[in-house]
């Protein structure tokens, strides 16, 4: 349920149009002006991948969990950029 409400509430955020079209471009390997279910699958498998990678990055104690301290350590070493009052 968590998730899904996760998923719900990114759908419903405004998107730049020109994100939108960088988006789009990169998944339109073809450049077709269509993008396939082997294109879609494709593109969220190599984001799924950059997430993990990103998520074992965050994770410094490797257990699986990423904690606010791990956090607030990635965002002191300039891996992220976050506000301050976001951390909190």
């Amino acid at each position: 349920p968590q998730m899904m409400r996760a998923i719900q509430t990114l759908l419903q955020m405004p998107v730049p149009s020109k994100l939108l079209e960088e988006t789009f471009r990169s998944v339109d390997v073809e450049r077709t002006g269509k993008v396939t279910l082997q294109n879609f699958v494709t593109a969220i498998e190599r984001r799924e991948a950059e997430l993990l990678a990103e998520f074992r990055l965050l994770d410094t104690d490797s257990d699986g969990e990423i904690t606010l301290d791990e956090l607030r350590a990635a965002h002191a070493n300039g891996l992220f950029v976050a506000q301050e009052r976001e951390l909190d």
